[in-house]
This record gives C-alpha cells, sequence and structure tokens, in this order.
C-alpha cells in the first residue's frame, strides 16, 4: 500500500517476549517458591480482609512473591499459578511479599516447590496475557511492573 517505505525494520514491541504476537514463543518466565504448606479446616479464611474462606478442608500454598515484586494486588482470589505441573488457584489477597495458593488437588507440594506466575510446568502454561486479564491491566503492564527485587537469570 505505500511504496515509498523502504519498510527495512520491524518494531519488536513485546513480541520479543513472546506476547501478543502469533507464532513466536516466550521468552521469559516468572518462578518463585513454595515457602510454606498449611492444612485448614472447612470455614477458614486466609489472607488480608479474609477474602477466601475455605469451602471444605483445604491445603493452602504460600509462595514467595508478592505486590512488591509486581504482583498486582487486584489478582486477589483470581487467577492460578502453576505447581507440579497443575494450576493452582491463587487465593486471598495478594501482600507485599507473599501470596496464597489452594494446592488441595495437587498432591505432594511441599517447601521448595517451583511455583510458576507467567511460564509454563509440564503441559500447562500461563501467559502474561492470562495474568493481564486477572489483572484487570494488558500484558505490557504485568511485564514492566516486574520489581527490583525480581532476579533475572538469563540463558541461550
Amino acid at each position: 500500500n505505500y511504496p515509498d517505505f523502504a519498510l527495512d525494520a520491524v518494531r519488536c514491541g513485546i513480541s520479543i517476549y513472546g506476547c501478543e504476537w502469533p507464532g513466536t514463543r516466550p521468552a521469559l518466565a516468572l518462578r518463585s517458591v513454595v515457602t510454606h504448606v498449611k492444612t485448614v479446616e472447612k470455614g477458614a479464611t486466609v489472607g488480608y480482609g479474609s477474602l477466601w474462606r475455605a469451602p471444605d478442608k483445604a491445603r493452602v500454598a504460600t509462595v514467595a512473591i508478592g505486590y512488591a515484586d509486581g504482583v498486582h494486588r487486584a489478582r486477589a482470589n483470581r487467577g492460578h499459578v502453576l505447581v507440579r505441573g497443575s494450576r493452582a488457584p491463587l487465593i486471598g489477597m495478594v501482600s507485599m511479599d507473599a501470596i496464597t495458593l489452594d494446592v488441595t488437588d495437587i498432591p505432594d507440594v511441599r517447601v521448595g516447590d517451583v511455583a510458576t506466575l507467567i511460564g509454563q510446568d509440564g503441559d500447562q502454561r500461563v501467559s502474561a496475557e492470562e495474568v493481564a486479564e486477572w489483572s484487570g491491566t494488558i500484558s505490557y503492564e504485568v511485564l514492566t511492573s516486574l520489581g527490583q527485587r525480581v532476579e533475572r537469570r538469563y540463558s541461550d
């Protein structure tokens, strides 16, 4: 449509992270670790403001990442995190340094397990676009919100 343009450049934008661009693979993952696992009784509440109440006896995992690291508080009781290749619902309020997950249906979750907030674990994947939807924003904001406390590791 524009023969006068040389068109020898491409604005890659967020596609360099594999987001919102057909045919690309994500080049980043966001992971943390499970720091606590606790069984709570039916009716027990979790997190600030008691935003989540256990519908039955439940296993709750605490993960070392929170809003100071870029996990939006809008994620309270919204979305999933991957643990042991399964989706664990994020429950309760996102706190400064931690989130909590319902791992009742995921066998053998223990302290030290990897929690994948963005990326792939086994056959399951959580995309930045999904996280953005759960956060009420766009994937650009999700990725640029990742704080300086989040360790960056680069690989080939």
